[in-house]
C-alpha cells in the first residue's frame, strides 16, 4: 500500500515491480514537486477521496509520497539504519555521475527532486572543507616562520587577521553543521526520524536507471540539521544555516589569498 499520489513515466520498469494495485492518498500541501518534472505524468487525487489505480503498462519510474513515520517508525532500530542507508544511497547517486560523467549539475539534478538536494549535498561538503580550513589556520598560527613573514607586510597582516576574525565568528556554527550532517552519516541521521510530524509525507522513487532514488533522504538530512518538527520551520532553519557558511567561505578565501601572497614573496610561483 502506497501513500500519496503516484507519478509514473513510461519506460522500462516491469509493472510487477510497481505492484498490480496502488492505493493512494494525497500528501500534505506543498510537498508535490510534479511541476519540476515536465516529462512525466503526474496523478493528483482530489482530497479527501481515497482511490485505487492499477498499473498495467511498463513504466520507467514510479514516485509516491509515503508517510515518513509509517515507512520509518522512529522507535524502530532498523528504520534508523534505513534512514542512514537512504542518505548514503542518495550521496552515491550524486558522486558516481559526478566522477564518471561529462555533464555538469544538470546531470546531478536529475537524481534529486530539485536543486535544493544538490545544494544540500554541497553544503555538507562545504562544512567539511571549512573544518579543514580551521585546522590549516591553526597550523599556520603555530608556525613562527609564517608569523614572521606575515609581519613584514603590515597591510597584508591586517587583512589576514580581519579575514580570520570573520571566519572565527562562524566557527561554532560551522562545527555544528559539520557534526550533524557534514562529518559522517551516523546515529544522528537515524535519530532525526523523531523530528518528523506523524502526518509528514516525503517523496520516494523507483527508477529504471538507479533502481531506487530515495528523495526522502533530503528531508532526513534537513531534519538532522534543524531538529525541528514543523516543516516550515525546518526550511527556515536550513536557510539560516547557509549564510554563515557562505560568509565563512568568503573569509577563508580572503585569508588564503593573503597566505599565498606572503608565500610568493619567498618562493615565487606567480607569473610576472
Amino acid at each position: 500500500m502506497l501513500d500519496g499520489p503516484v507519478i509514473r513515466d513510461a519506460g522500462k520498469i516491469p509493472a510487477s515491480v510497481c505492484a498490480s494495485g496502488l492505493h493512494q492518498e494525497r500528501p500534505s500541501p506543498g510537498l508535490c514537486a510534479g511541476d519540476d518534472f515536465p516529462r512525466i505524468l503526474q496523478v493528483r487525487d482530489s482530497p479527501p477521496v481515497r482511490v485505487t489505480r492499477y498499473v498495467s503498462e511498463m513504466v520507467r519510474s514510479l514516485s509516491w509520497w509515503p508517510k515518513v513515520h509509517k515507512m520509518l517508525p522512529p522507535g524502530e532500530p532498523m528504520a534508523q539504519l534505513m534512514a542512514r542507508l537512504f542518505v548514503i544511497w542518495q550521496d552515491l547517486l550524486f558522486e558516481q555521475p559526478g566522477i564518471l560523467d561529462e555533464e555538469g549539475f544538470e546531470k546531478l539534478d536529475k537524481c534529486g527532486p530539485d536543486p535544493v538536494t544538490r545544494k544540500l549535498y554541497f553544503l555538507r561538503g562545504n562544512a567539511r572543507t571549512l573544518i579543514n580550513a580551521r585546522d590549516l589556520f591553526e597550523a599556520l598560527g603555530a608556525l613562527s616562520e609564517f608569523r614572521a613573514w606575515l609581519a613584514e607586510d603590515q597591510e597584508m597582516q591586517k587583512e589576514y587577521y580581519a579575514a580570520l576574525d570573520m571566519f572565527n565568528r562562524h566557527r561554532a556554527h560551522i562545527e555544528m553543521v559539520r557534526n550533524r550532517i557534514g562529518g559522517h552519516v551516523g546515529e544522528q541521521v537515524g535519530q532525526s526520524l523523531q523530528y518528523f510530524h506523524p502526518d509528514d509525507n516525503s517523496r520516494f522513487e523507483i527508477h529504471a536507471d538507479d533502481f531506487m532514488r530515495p528523495h526522502i533522504a533530503t528531508d532526513i538530512i534537513v531534519a538532522t540539521l534543524c531538529r525541528e518538527p514543523v516543516p516550515g520551520k525546518r526550511l527556515d532553519a536550513y536557510r539560516s544555516a547557509v549564510k554563515p557558511l557562505a560568509d565563512a567561505t568568503g573569509a577563508v578565501i580572503k585569508a588564503m589569498s593573503v597566505v599565498a601572497h606572503v608565500y610568493a614573496t619567498k618562493f615565487d610561483f606567480l607569473p610576472d
